[in-house]
């Protein structure tokens, strides 16, 4: 059962000490940067449209101006973050690469100190089977990233400035 795999492997290379990163690592930046047209449609829309042109614009310019990072001074709280975080919830057939850059853009918020409220580890427990449908490509940036987001909630919280 490779649900069962994901996750344990994921608690022992936690407790073997990795750092955390406050930046999304530059192969990821790139793999979310290849998201096309089409795709970034996709996220836009799945608050049954609702303000779909202002969560375009929010995503392209979290995606290519800010190099993946979430931002509490640009306000994204709602614009794009509403479409990300309901785009990491839910796989939907043939759009396995839009649900993989909605999760590590969590997961990245979640790393750097942006999302304090998702739980790594419930997420990861709820989605699991998710990520076993995915190609090992996308899962291994998932996976990894859980590894970060997972040993950021071990520390103790305290306020960052983005």
């Amino acid at each position: 059962m490779k649900i069962l795999s994901v996750s344990l492997a994921v608690s022992v290379q936690i407790s073997r000490g990795l750092e955390v990163s406050k930046s999304v690592p530059n192969n990821v930046v790139k793999f979310i940067q290849s998201i096309s047209e089409d795709e970034l449609e996709f996220i836009s829309q799945l608050d049954y449209g609702e303000a779909s042109d202002k969560h375009l614009v929010a995503l392209k310019q979290v995606i290519f101006e800010a190099d993946c990072k979430l931002s509490n001074e640009l306000d994204q709280n709602w614009y794009p973050y509403e479409v990300i975080e309901l785009g990491s919830h839910v796989l939907k057939e043939g759009h396995e690469k839009e649900f993989t850059i909605c999760t590590l853009l969590v997961l990245y918020a979640v790393i750097t100190g942006y999302d304090i409220s998702t739980d790594a580890n419930y997420k990861l427990e709820c989605r699991a089977s998710d990520y076993d449908k995915l190609p090992n490509e996308y899962s291994d940036f998932i996976l990894t990233a859980y590894r970060e987001a997972i040993k950021k909630s071990e520390e103790p919280y305290r306020p960052t400035e983005n």
